[in-house]
């Protein structure tokens, strides 16, 4: 059973790329840019990670939620915001992560990809840590506050004693 993707090639050859790193199959990035740059009518059956073959319709369906999923995200960006976020964090003499819950998750991983980039990251799980690391921030310091709800109390105090110390604040959390 085959699904015609020929319309995965409207999509940006960096995403493209990127689509490949979604799996855990190491095979799948070169395929799939491979299948990009083909540009002819391949099939999903056609699609090969390392020695097996990807032909359900779920997997069909895993690839098109991944992309409608991103594109989603994309909608909700604000190019001037981010380059302005990123300009901040690449100019911070120090950049603190703060996050709680499940979002404590989120602010790990991203300490651990800004450390092995060379920027110097700090990020502690624990909340009253969290509150003490805000003092010794600087008007070149970054606090960087991941928050799924935003109304989190103790990150908001968080980035209050932030502000006083003159950090500067990049929040991410959802919509509305």
């Amino acid at each position: 059973d085959s699904i015609n993707i020929q319309n995965i090639f409207q999509i940006d050859t960096v995403f493209i790329r990127s689509l490949g790193g979604i799996g855990s199959d190491p095979g799948f990035k070169n395929d799939v840019h491979t299948l990009h740059t083909a540009k002819n009518n391949v099939g999903i059956a056609d699609i090969h990670c390392q020695n097996h073959t990807i032909s359900s319709r779920s997997s069909c369906r895993r690839i098109r939620q991944e992309v409608i999923s991103l594109q989603a995200t994309l909608d909700l960006v604000d190019p001037a915001a981010l380059d302005k976020a990123v300009e901040i964090i690449r100019h911070a003499d120090r950049i603190l992560l703060l996050g709680v819950g499940g979002s404590a998750m989120a602010a790990m991983d991203m300490h651990n990809k800004l450390s092995r980039i060379g920027l110097n990251s700090r990020f502690n799980q624990d909340v009253h840590c969290q509150l003490l690391e805000t003092s010794g921030l600087t008007d070149q310091s970054v606090a960087l506050v991941i928050s799924f709800s935003g109304k989190t109390k103790d990150l908001i105090e968080a980035c209050e004693l932030s502000r006083e110390m003159g950090a500067k604040v990049i929040s991410i959390t959802r919509p509305g």
